[in-house]
């Protein structure tokens, strides 16, 4: 099965400022200038809950800029405002209603629309 192709003008016209955000913050982690935290984990097993307070420490203690990335497109509430957020392209209730899913085929669905 062949890959869809994917026109970056176009497709991700609307990303420009989120793509240079992440490309800005990946450049400065590969240059030595800047750390990357990447929390993942299971379902409910508190990732959203260990970045928020993980973030707040790293502010309060170590007076640090911290930027936050939601990758979770079924999120209903983040206890931070991420810059980069992939319910900004793509709606988990949506997919859902779109394709006929239910909550986990639209999770992965979600996921594959966005790679």
């Amino acid at each position: 099965m062949a890959l869809p192709s994917i026109n970056l003008y176009t497709d991700c016209i609307r990303r420009k400022d989120n793509l240079n955000f992440l490309r800005k913050g990946y450049c400065g982690v590969v240059a030595g200038n800047e750390k990357l935290c990447n929390i993942h984990g299971t379902g409910g097993a508190g990732k959203t809950s260990l970045a928020a307070s993980f973030g707040k420490w790293i502010i309060k203690h170590q007076d640090l800029k911290v930027s936050f990335i939601n990758l979770d497109p079924g999120v209903e509430e983040l206890p931070y405002t991420p810059q980069t957020d992939v319910r900004e392209y793509v709606n988990v209730r949506d997919v859902m209603r779109r394709y006929g899913l239910g909550p986990n085929g639209a999770l992965i669905k979600s996921i594959d629309t966005l790679l």
